[in-house]
């Protein structure tokens, strides 16, 4: 029903790499995974946590040395069994994942050593199973936006980082102000036995796109967006920065758990032309 093969596992390592503190947040390691014949999907939802957090992660087939998927279908399992598998290879070892409802339900990854092509098996369990033809796509979160906000992956993931840098015991919170004109962060807590809170804030002005724009901040505006969301999950979002240039920054509006509005925040990655990572939160 499906089978992957990827020899050159050091990307694929690299960006769950990148995800591992946010999964780890995330109350949960029952992940859907949906796969299709053009590309590979993966999502994780936590409802549970003060904060709502969202991974959503497409990997396109052309990733992949070879790629089929004759039936598309999606499947709840366990995101931990396939980093592991990912563990044991080496540069150059062939990474397989297959997947097919006749195997009672199970997701298989082999790792193939490219060196003396001794077979590695590690078998996960599928959960539950859904066939589908043709493939309804997994919702993205971010379509609807009220603030875009455009940057320097590695200057966002600087400037939260320089933000959480004073913690003490606990995570502070992180106050997220974006008008036309910028969009500011900041933080502001009680340190050791001072009674005044020791504030705390970085500013991103719009600015006009020079030359190829890469080192530019750019803002995109509707309407006025507050939130207040967790030091550690927001660091966390910015981790992935060393797998993209630029990252793309939605800040939104959407209905919360008890029908009010609550503010909501995305952050896409693109990962060249293998695919997208978007990682989302909302404070409950």
């Amino acid at each position: 029903m499906f089978k992957a093969t990827l020899s050159k596992t050091a990307q694929l390592k690299q960006i769950f790499d990148a995800l591992k503190e946010l999964v780890e947040l995330v109350d949960t390691d029952q992940f859907t995974i949906e796969c299709s014949p053009k590309s590979m999907r993966l999502m994780g939802n936590d409802l549970v946590s003060n904060e709502s957090t969202q991974i959503f992660l497409e990997l396109k087939a052309d990733l992949f040395e070879s790629y089929s998927c004759d039936v598309c279908f999606k499947a709840i399992t366990s995101v931990d069994t396939m980093v592991k598998a990912l563990d044991f290879c080496s540069e150059g070892d062939e990474f397989i994942i297959n997947g097919d409802a006749n195997l009672h339900n199970t997701v298989v990854y082999w790792i193939v050593d490219a060196k003396y092509q001794v077979q590695q098996e590690v078998t996960g369990t599928i959960a539950t199973l859904f066939i589908e033809e043709p493939c309804e796509p997994l919702s993205m979160p971010g379509d609807d936006y009220s603030v875009v906000l455009s940057m320097p992956s590695a200057l966002f993931h600087k400037t939260i980082k320089n933000l959480c840098s004073f913690t003490g015991k606990y995570f502070p919170r992180i106050n997220i102000d974006a008008t036309e004109l910028e969009v500011t962060f900041t933080r502001a807590d009680h340190t050791g036995k001072s009674e005044n809170p020791v504030t705390t804030t970085v500013s991103f002005p719009a600015t006009t796109t020079e030359g190829d724009g890469r080192e530019a901040v750019q803002i995109a505006f509707k309407e006025p967006v507050t939130m207040r969301c967790s030091a550690r999950h927001l660091l966390a979002l910015t981790k992935p920065y060393t797998l993209s240039d630029r990252v793309t920054i939605v800040l939104g509006k959407k209905e919360g758990p008890y029908g009010d509005e609550v503010s909501s925040m995305m952050v896409q990655y693109g990962l060249e032309d293998i695919g997208v990572l978007r990682l989302a939160i909302s404070p409950r």
